[in-house]
């Protein structure tokens, strides 16, 4: 044990000459509060990702079938099937035509 000692008070003059200046802290605070903020932005992108969305009810299909054939983009026969299939899966059949 006392050998070592004698190791250790020997690079004692050494660890002194070589203080740590303050900008060294500082880059260390950065990193660490870079390192936080993109495990924040990680997280978020994360939970956008695998948000679930929520379904369009039956009435929001109708209401955007009605506007369609309003606007000219579906013709009468068209829009009687789609609302056809929506009336039926509204109802539990199952949507098949």
């Amino acid at each position: 044990m006392a050998g070592r000692g004698l190791i250790v008070g020997a690079f004692r003059p050494l660890a002194e000459r070589f203080e740590t200046p303050p900008y060294y802290y500082l880059g260390l605070v950065a990193l660490v509060a870079a390192l936080f903020w993109g495990v924040i932005l990680a997280y978020r992108s994360w939970e956008e990702a695998t948000e679930e969305l929520d379904p369009a009810s039956d009435d929001e299909i109708l209401e955007a079938l009605r506007r369609a054939r309003r606007d000219g983009e579906l013709d009468d026969p068209e829009f009687e099937r789609a609302r056809l299939v929506v009336e039926r899966r509204k109802h539990g059949d199952g949507g098949r035509a």
